[in-house]
């Protein structure tokens, strides 16, 4: 008896084993696809994490606090402004440029508006290949 049960526990045994690839073959598709989601939602937050710091640094610059730097042109501003933003910006996938990014002064306060194109990997969420990612940081002016 013990010879006969052998090649039936054998059998059995790549039945499981047949099973266990063909679930793993069936679940592939959609482990692949939660594995790509999460990856763009992890880029997209760095990306906006990013652009948030590259505004701010912007801000800081063209305020005049980062240097302590009084009665600065709205030109002066607008180019020290952009130059850090800039700076903070080339890890950026495209790094971030000048048409990108915008210095505007109003009243005692400088607003720095950073843009970025953002391109997904896994476009099947409903928004397509691409999205706009936008942060500003308003500072008052160094008196």
């Amino acid at each position: 008896m013990t010879s006969r049960s052998a090649p039936r526990a054998c059998a059995a045994s790549r039945q499981r084993r047949g099973t266990a690839t063909v679930e793993f073959a069936i679940l592939l598709p959609f482990i692949l696809f939660v594995f790509a989601v999460g990856a763009d939602w992890c880029r997209i937050y760095y990306t906006a994490h990013t652009l948030n710091e590259c505004a701010r640094s912007g801000a800081l610059a063209a305020s005049g606090l980062a240097y302590q730097e009084r009665g600065l042109t709205n030109a002066e501003r607008e180019t020290r402004g952009k130059a850090a933003a800039m700076a903070n910006g080339t890890d950026l996938v495209p790094a971030l440029g000048e048409p990108k990014v915008v210095v505007t002064s109003a009243g005692n306060y400088v607003t720095v508006t950073a843009t970025s194109d953002f391109h997904m990997v896994c476009p099947c969420l409903g928004h397509g290949g691409a999205w706009t990612v936008t942060r500003s940081v308003r500072m008052p002016i160094l008196p």
